[in-house]
């Protein structure tokens, strides 16, 4: 059966440049023979909702229509990493660089007001800024491999939790139409609140069945169950 917006699934994939050079896999020894690896990157399969813009446009797109199994999948610029848009290269006095005690060189990446700027070059007491994405104007290929198609509630907030928090410590129960969330360090209740705010809309909006969310410690869950 072909998959459709609003599945989920559980994915493996890896992403290469037109040169062939990898940029992106759920592959860790892929990821650490392409010298891309990341020590607080989580590997392995990952669970997604199609349709729901949590993987790059044109792969999300790609996978509605598709049946379980390898695909190869071309994704063009427009809907990977944008196209170079001339806009926002930025002409920077190098003072404004000096005052963060920042030396900028060219290649330098650097993470400004939440956005990544590369360096493209210094001259004069001035810096040339691209803040393009940096694989912006690059067609790109991923090789997918759908696993299978996640159907019970429970899998799917699981799924949902991870990609928000990007860690899998995170435990989920689902009793009725509450999930409850259980981390594994105590939580402020205030710091819980805002947790609960921050999932409900999306978990309630992607899974039907479940109504209301719940975030405590795990701690506080083992005494519930006394």
């Amino acid at each position: 059966m072909s998959l459709k917006k609003g599945d989920f699934v559980e994915v493996e994939y890896t992403g290469r440049l037109d040169t062939g050079v990898v940029f992106d896999t759920t592959n860790e020894a892929e990821a650490q023979k392409a010298d891309i690896h990341r020590n607080r990157m989580m590997y392995g399969p990952v669970a997604i909702c199609i349709g729901h813009s949590q993987i790059i446009k044109g792969l999300d797109e790609a996978l509605a229509g598709k049946e379980l199994g390898t695909h190869t999948i071309p994704v063009p610029a427009e809907k990977a990493f944008g196209k170079k848009d001339a806009k926002l290269v930025h002409m920077v006095p190098i003072s404004k660089f000096r005052q963060q005690n920042v030396q900028p060189i060219p290649g330098l990446q650097l993470n400004i007001d939440g956005a990544i700027a590369t360096i493209k070059n210094v001259s004069g007491g001035r810096v040339l800024v691209d803040f393009n994405h940096p694989l912006s104007g690059h067609d790109v290929t991923y090789v997918v491999k759908i696993n299978k198609k996640i159907e019970t509630p429970v899998e799917k907030v699981k799924a949902l939790v991870e990609l928000h928090f990007n860690r899998r410590d995170i435990g989920v129960a689902v009793t009725g139409d509450r999930a409850e969330l259980s981390f594994p360090t105590k939580i402020p209740l205030e710091i819980a609140k805002k947790l609960e705010e921050s999932l409900s809309k999306e978990v309630t909006k992607l899974v039907a069945e479940i109504k209301n969310i719940a975030v405590v410690s795990r701690e506080k869950r083992r005494k519930n169950k006394r």
